[in-house]
């Protein structure tokens, strides 16, 4: 959790309900919740861009 919301904030966005989720199956859980429009629609501009820098990170859309 802690990684996830430093890397969120290296590129300017907040998820305030992202927090630590009981484990599930033995696997540690991130409980990501909810964000307003403008975070989400950040969120995934930064995913596409990463998608377009990275090509290995793409995958076929289903």
């Amino acid at each position: 959790m802690a990684g996830l919301r430093e890397a969120l904030a290296r590129v300017g966005i907040v998820i305030p309900s992202l927090g630590g989720g009981m484990p599930v199956a033995g696997h540690g859980r991130v409980e990501l919740g909810g964000c307003n429009a403008g975070t989400a629609t950040r969120l995934a501009e930064v995913v596409n861009a990463a998608a377009d820098a990275v090509p290995a990170l793409r995958t076929p859309a289903p």
